[in-house]
Parts: structure tokens; sequence; C-alpha cells
């Protein structure tokens, strides 16, 4: 073998040696790197900067949900007042629908005066007349029928402006057939003061055999025992002569008007 061949089989040994010894070296750096003060600090922050993003993003998150939570908490607590307020509006509503069903019975007085004033507001709007006919149908309502025919016959002799709102009889049958007073109701105030104001045009009604008829305002039973008491202070001081069936001395223009049978 020559020399030249020798040289280059050396050469060829000699390069693998070469890259083993440095690939030794590097290896043996990264060990000495990786045990290193510098290495294990680097890692260190590197976590503990990594720590610390997640730690901010998990505490930005837990305030969104601390803001939403304290909003729905808010809410509900806004929730919780107004069904408070619309409970208690309830319970107001309520006590005043009892007392209007039970007439407002505190004492007495709030159904009292309720009812005083819808009487006193029906009163003001209604006349009383005297001597009409009832009916002799043994319907109810064939009679009201017939006293709402004859209240229209009243009104037109009187000429009467409007047409009542409510015809009934006051009281119950009598026993001694005699006629029960007629109630009235009419649509307002100022049409029963018509009718009052033009009463005496009755005058020129024939009743018979019922005596005349009369008209006036319908009264509360205070006022009806005061006008009594004044038509039995003017009968005494009337003359006996004087004929009641035919002229009523006591009444006046502003409660009764009188109406007389014309004589032939």
């Amino acid at each position: 073998m020559s020399s030249s061949t020798s040289t280059k089989i050396k050469r060829k040994r000699s390069a693998p040696d070469k890259k083993s010894k440095e690939k030794q070296k590097y290896d043996e750096w990264a060990a000495n790197f990786i045990q290193s003060d510098v290495f294990v600090a680097t890692i260190k922050a590197a976590v503990h900067e990594a720590v610390q993003m997640a730690l901010s993003e998990v505490k930005q998150s837990c305030s969104v949900i601390k803001e939403k939570v304290d909003e729905l908490e808010e809410e509900m607590k806004s929730s919780n007042e107004k069904i408070v307020r619309i409970e208690k509006e309830l319970a107001a509503q309520y006590e005043v629908l009892r007392k209007i069903r039970t007439g407002g019975n505190e004492g007495g007085s709030r159904g009292m005066e309720n009812k005083d004033y819808a009487e006193e507001k029906e009163r003001n709007r209604s006349v009383v007349i005297l001597h009409v006919a009832e009916g002799q149908s043994r319907f109810a309502l064939e009679n009201n029928m017939e006293d709402l025919k004859k209240v229209n016959e009243i009104l037109k002799h009187i000429d009467g402006g409007t047409s009542p709102v409510a015809v009934y009889r006051l009281g119950r049958p009598r026993e001694d057939n005699k006629c029960r007073l007629l109630k009235v109701v009419m649509p307002s105030s100022s049409s029963q003061r018509d009718i009052l104001f033009k009463a005496h045009r009755l005058r020129s009604l024939v009743n018979a055999p019922n005596p005349p008829i009369y008209i006036r305002r319908s009264m509360s039973p205070e006022e009806l025992k005061e006008y009594r008491e004044k038509r039995a202070e003017k009968r005494q001081k009337a003359q006996t002569t004087v004929n009641m069936s035919n002229i009523d001395v006591e009444m006046t223009p502003s409660d009764v008007q009188p109406v007389l049978t014309p004589k032939n």
C-alpha cells in the first residue's frame, strides 16, 4: 500500500472523531448551562411572567363577571321594590273594593254617607204623584207599564219637556185599596223643577172618581215629617168648611202643587 493511500484513510477516521468530540463538548456545555443559575432564573422569570399574564386575564374576567353580578343584583333589588310597591297598591285597592262591597262600614259612616248622597241625588230629580189609580192586573209588569202610560199622559197634559227614566209605586199594596204614591224619576233636577212649576195645569185634569191629582217634590223622611207637621198646623188654622178633597190649602208651589177638580 502506498503512503498516499494510508494518509487518506487516517483523514477519514479523524473526521468522525472530531465531530463526536464537538458534540460531546456541546452536550457538556448544555448540561452545565441547564444547571446554571442563569438558566434557572430565566425559566423562573418566564414562568412567573406567564402566570402573571394568566392571573391578569382571570382577574379581568372576574371583574367583568362581578360587574354583571352587581347589575343583576341591582335589577333584582329594583324588581323586589317594584313587587313590594305593587303588593301595597293591590292591598290598598282590595281594601277599597272591600269597603265598597261592605258599604264602607268603618264606624258605619262612610257607607251611610255614600248612600245618603245617592238618595239625595235621586230626590233632587224626582217628583211624587198622588191619587193616580193603580192597575188591576195580577202581573206587576203590566201594572208598571200602565203607571208609565198614565205618567206620560200627565206630563203631556202639563206640557212636560222630558220623559221619565223610572216610574214605580212606593210601599206595598194597601189593604184598603187606596192608591199608593207614584214616584217619578226624571233625567235631571231641572226637568223636576219644570214639572213642579207647571203642576198647576193639572187643575183642568179630571181624575174622578179619585181625588184630584197632586204633584209634589220627593222628600227625605225628615223633610216629610216636617211637611206633615206643617200641614197639621195649617189644618188647625183653616176653617172646617174648606173642602179638603177639592183644594189643599196647606200646600205651597215650592213643595206640593194643588189640583182642583173642575166643577160643572
